[in-house]
């Protein structure tokens, strides 16, 4: 026979408020779901156990309906604080709609857990029985969180957080987590507040406290694992990092020789025609893609600017002009000075028009990188520039390479300084140039660095929607280059 519910009323629990009960079951929620995601193992953020999901049911059945706010108020500010925390993300509406969902998909869980224990089972209700207990741990643990697993999942799929393909695993791991979290924190729930309490409170040291001591076992087992988990994942990662830097500086190389070929037909000639410099760096483009733009940059004198700005107009760059960038980042007529290295020879020119005539010296910090390419012989290289009329305002960087006249580099400083003809520089992407580099590593190379715009985490448990869609170890790679400068720069060639 399926005992009698009673009102309530019989509860303690039962004096608070509505607003006092439901934010009573909030903070359970968000303080317990806090406990559960220290359980998480990179980089699947896998939860094994998810208490709150065993607070939410048991205090939905205690103290009624009128607490299902704290039950949503709760998963909704858990999975919100999971979203600000991963990766500094900012709040957005895509992951308030997602923290809204999974929060729903919570509160609907309980409301159903608990109607289902009153009306199968009854309360309040002792559970002396193995049938009344098969049937309270069944339908409150994996018959009802079926409805958080389904909802969670589903949403974190349709926002593109996961993948088809990670779904049923990411399924899986929710639903286990929020059963696991009901046997053993409903149970606790009930041996605290759950009636009749003469019954329930005989139990704290027969089921209380082994369900303690099992929760700390598998919080003990999980945080090794997690340890272990960790350092596996690091030495992956750096792994992988090794070889992709190694592949990255490999193309490097290979760009640094092409500029330093550039330089010796440079000054192997008195000159080199425009035709002859688009000769020469087309087959190189073709093979780099990577490469935004290759440039030659003559150094001009005062007295020489009219002169070079009138060869150009004649070889059909009409509007040609040394230019700069202006404080409010217009291109303007340089400013009179001693001498320029405006952009003269530029391959592809398509998408690259603007750059034709700017002066590479005309910004103090990317000058002082081309001063000690100059004083010290060797490439340098501007470490981090913004690529100007690029559509995804991406990170890139140059590689400059000076010429002087002659063969030979001038042994003292001052011969260099006064023999430097101009740069040859690269324009690098370094998005594409770090895809390439992967590219070319064997197939069967396990990458943990992730792909970009990859829409795919790793499994979650889905509990705390762990939406960045990924959590990977950011890239490390050197570049071993000498005059490496860190500073972030504009450019206007790319």
């Amino acid at each position: 026979m399926v005992p009698r519910a009673v009102p309530h009323a019989a509860n303690p629990l039962a004096a608070l408020g509505p607003l006092q009960a439901s934010f009573l079951i909030a903070a359970c929620y968000y303080g317990l779901g806090k406990l559960g995601l220290l359980l998480a193992i990179s980089p699947g953020f896998a939860t094994p156990v998810w208490p709150p999901a065993g607070i939410a049911m048991a205090g939905v059945l205690l103290l009624g309906n009128r607490v299902w706010p704290g039950v949503w108020l709760g998963s909704f500010l858990v999975n919100l604080d999971v979203s600000l925390g991963l990766a500094g993300s900012a709040v957005t509406l895509q992951y308030l709609g997602v923290s809204a969902a999974i929060a729903t998909g919570a509160t609907v869980q309980a409301a159903v857990g608990a109607w289902l224990v009153r009306r199968l089972v009854g309360y309040p209700c002792a559970l002396d029985r193995a049938a009344e207990i098969s049937r309270f741990l069944f339908l409150g643990g994996p018959g009802s969180c079926v409805i958080g697993a389904s909802v969670g999942v589903s949403t974190l799929l349709l926002a593109g957080l996961i993948s088809p393909a990670s779904y049923p695993f990411s399924w899986f791991t929710w639903w286990g987590g929020d059963t696991i979290g009901v046997v053993i924190f409903a149970t606790l729930t009930m041996v605290l507040a759950g009636e009749p309490r003469d019954r329930w409170r005989r139990r704290v040291l027969t089921v209380g406290m082994p369900l303690c001591v099992a929760f700390a076992l598998v919080v003990a087992a999980f945080g090794f694992a997690a340890a272990w988990e960790r350092e596996r994942h690091q030495r992956d990662v750096e792994r992988d990092a090794g070889a992709e830097a190694r592949q990255i500086q490999k193309d490097l190389d290979a760009v640094l020789g092409t500029l330093q070929s550039l330089g010796s037909l440079f000054a192997s000639t008195g000159a080199v025609e425009r035709s002859e410099f688009r000769t020469f760096v087309s087959p190189i483009l073709k093979r780099y893609p990577w490469i935004r733009a290759l440039e030659w940059a003559p150094r001009t004198a005062r007295e020489d600017r009219d002169r070079l700005i009138a060869s150009a107009r004649e070889q059909g760059y009409p509007d040609f002009e040394i230019r700069e960038l202006s404080p409010q980042g217009n291109t303007v007529p340089a400013a009179s000075r001693r001498e320029y290295f405006p952009i003269y020879y530029l391959e592809p020119q398509l998408g690259n028009e603007a750059a034709i005539g700017f002066d590479v010296a005309s910004e103090p910090a990317r000058r002082r990188v081309l001063e000690r390419a100059r004083d010290t012989g060797q490439p340098a290289v501007m470490g981090r520039v913004r690529l100007f009329r690029d559509e995804s305002d991406e990170i890139g960087m140059i590689l400059t390479v000076p010429i002087y006249t002659g063969w030979r580099i001038p042994p003292d400083l001052a011969g260099r300084r006064r023999e430097l003809r101009g740069y040859v520089l690269g324009v690098l992407r370094i998005r594409q140039l770090v895809d390439s580099a992967r590219a070319d590593l064997p197939v069967s190379w396990p990458s943990r660095l992730g792909q970009t715009g990859s829409a795919e985490p790793a499994p979650d448990s889905g509990q705390a929607a762990s939406f960045p869609a990924h959590a990977h170890a950011e890239r490390r790679a050197r570049l071993l280059l000498p005059g490496r400068d860190g500073a972030e720069t504009h450019v206007r060639a790319a």
